[in-house]
């Protein structure tokens, strides 16, 4: 059998052409939206430039188009490809589903990726524009992909992907997790204009991300990282992290990082090595994590060697004032160790960013207020309030499915309330969340002498900031 009789419906003029030579690739990550654009957070999407690594190892030529900063107003060219990938998020998802429109009216094989479309495939796959859906870590199971629609293998014979035949769904096994991280190649940065990221800063210092390991254990109920990634907790060596934070330091010039890991600390000794590798390299930067309080509080001495080697802000996922708010989120933490943390933090001199989440089934007004009461005792240097958010491929997804209102997936950005809640209207609760950063970026003149310095060293205007308050409610 040819490719193009194994191919989906509607994809065999595409897959005859791929046939003859090796198909010439396009990835695109379409644009942010709201307060993300609003904040000028942009940095270059490192998952599609693993598989962009991967694919042209293989030997197939691709290229990368990233939205966020190539100008979402600019034209988006996308004749010429025979294959074309997109990212997808949540929140991204329609912007994600125009470009695969327009993608398919070009005659190309069209696939989507990310932690959106593979916890709703049926209505991906039911908009007709998208071919193929990748489920999971992309390097491997988009690269066996494109060999097959090169050979002409049929495509039932790759793992981790989604598809429709003969008007049924067809969803293949799931690829084997990548083990080795050292084994796949670095980002291939040359893809994207590097110097268009240099506007995000930590401490005036341009900053760029780094992943190191992939994998989460802990599952908590509104977070879909460990089924995305799995749970299995996977590392890359240290000298490895080294050679890649090195490159950004004297080929792009960037001088500060974001390890963007959902458990950076997960291992103390880990985190050792690593900050002993920066050390040895004498690289002079400056950088930013992801943690848990209690891996901070347990471990003071990887603490101090964090601060050594340049570890300038952590991200402590707080979430409530409430133990029993803390249990339903799965989060396997309690309100005793934040405040440990955030002191030890500040006896090193690394700045806490602590994050919060109003809105639990459970919560009523005056447990928000407590939430909010005790993000101003914990006094960390930045606060993030969010609105609990049920994003596909979440525990929370399938225990709340009966309360969900708005399924505009625009708004499922942890700032829109999108469900129902037994003692808080979602009226109430956006004005709740205007209420929470208020209170707390107001709280002292400290505090506000340091918002406007955030605001001023991003060059924000009247329009951010608005967008940054803005009450965010569906009727």
């Amino acid at each position: 059998m040819t490719l193009a009789t194994l191919a989906p419906p509607g994809l065999a003029d595409s897959a005859t052409r791929t046939r003859a030579r090796t198909p010439r690739t396009l990835l695109v990550n379409p644009s942010a939206g709201g307060v993300f654009r609003t904040l000028s957070l942009q940095m270059p999407p490192l998952g599609i430039l693993c598989v962009a690594s991967y694919a042209e190892r293989l030997g197939f030529p691709v290229d990368v188009v990233d939205r966020c900063v190539a100008g979402w107003r600019e034209p988006l060219r996308l004749e010429g490809y025979d294959v074309i990938g997109i990212h997808s998020d949540t929140t991204r998802y329609w912007r994600a589903l125009e470009i695969a429109a327009r993608a398919k009216a070009t005659g190309a094989v069209v696939v989507m990726g990310g932690p959106h479309p593979c916890y709703v495939e049926e209505e991906v796959l039911g908009t007709g524009v998208v071919d193929y859906i990748v489920r999971g870590e992309g390097e491997v199971i988009f690269g066996n992909l494109l060999q097959a629609l090169r050979d002409g293998t049929p495509v039932s014979k790759v793992r981790g992907i989604t598809y429709r035949e003969g008007g049924r769904i067809v969803r293949t096994p799931p690829e084997w997790a990548i083990t080795d991280l050292d084994t796949l190649p670095t980002p291939c940065r040359e893809k994207v204009p590097m110097d268009r990221y240099l506007r995000t800063k930590l401490g005036g210092r341009p900053i760029t991300n780094v992943h190191t390991s992939r994998g989460c254990p802990f599952k908590c109920s509104f977070c879909s990282s460990s089924w995305f990634d799995g749970v299995k907790w996977r590392t890359r060596s240290p000298e490895s992290i080294g050679d890649e934070v090195e490159q950004l330091v004297t080929r792009y010039g960037f001088r500060a990082i974001a390890f963007m890991d959902d458990l950076f600390t997960m291992d103390s000794r880990r985190v050792i090595a690593v900050c002993e590798e920066l050390l040895r390299r004498d690289l002079d930067i400056h950088w930013w994590c992801f943690t848990r309080a209690d891996t901070l509080v347990k471990n003071e001495e990887m603490v101090r060697l964090m601060a050594r080697s340049g570890c300038r802000q952590v991200f402590i996922g707080v979430e409530s004032a409430s133990d029993e708010v803390l249990k339903d989120y799965n989060k396997k933490s309690t309100t005793e160790m934040p405040p440990l943390a955030v002191e030890m933090c500040r006896k090193y001199g690394i700045e806490s960013l602590c994050s919060y989440i109003l809105g639990d089934i459970r919560e009523t007004r005056r447990d928000v207020l407590r939430t909010i009461k005790y993000a101003r005792l914990l006094d960390s240097d930045v606060a993030q309030f969010s609105i609990l958010c049920p994003f596909p491929g979440t525990a929370l997804w399938e225990q709340v499915q009966d309360r969900i209102v708005d399924r505009n997936w625009s708004h499922y950005d942890a700032q829109h309330p999108v469900m129902n809640l037994p003692h808080l209207s979602r009226t109430e609760l956006g004005m709740l969340l205007v209420r929470a950063n208020l209170e707390f970026y107001f709280r002292s003149r400290k505090s506000i002498y340091g918002f406007y310095r955030f605001l001023r060293n991003r060059r924000f205007g009247l329009n951010a900031l608005a967008e940054l308050f803005k009450v965010r409610y569906c009727t």
